[in-house]
């Protein structure tokens, strides 16, 4: 997988299969990382919350896209391996901004642990294709 997304400026993102966050709870990710593009995510433990998870193959993102990205990482002390360090970022103006970073979660709780940093805004993958038509 790749360091870096490509920005992009207009057009659908998400070139991989779109899954429920929750199934990917308790997978450890590949040593360079996942990158996931999220679709939907609602406010409730347990609810809706969706992601396409980005290829191998130069993944892109346009503006108001929300990313979360899956590293490996080392457990909080006292805490048993393996762990994941998630970060999630936001697409504005053609940047790929941070918005936050959860280091040593554990394999089986961070969807929910993440799931507030979506609360508040819309994901836009789906806002465009309601709103604008954009996506097929």
């Amino acid at each position: 997988m790749n360091d870096e997304v490509t920005l992009a400026g207009a057009g659908p993102a998400g070139d991989g299969e779109e899954v429920d966050v929750l199934f990917l709870a308790g997978q450890e990710p590949s040593l360079a990382g996942e990158w996931l593009l999220v679709t939907e995510a609602d406010g409730k433990p347990g609810g809706t919350f969706t992601a396409h998870v980005l290829g191998d193959a130069a993944p892109s993102a346009f503006g108001g896209d929300v990313l979360a990205r899956l590293l490996r990482d080392d457990p909080p002390e006292g805490q048993p391996p393996p762990a994941v360090r998630v970060q999630v970022y936001a697409v504005i103006g053609g940047r790929l901004i941070p918005v936050a970073t959860w280091p040593g979660c554990d394999l089986d709780g961070w969807p929910e642990r993440i799931r507030p940093a979506f609360r508040s805004g819309k994901c836009s993958w789906n806002a465009r294709r309601q709103v604008a038509g954009s996506v097929p």
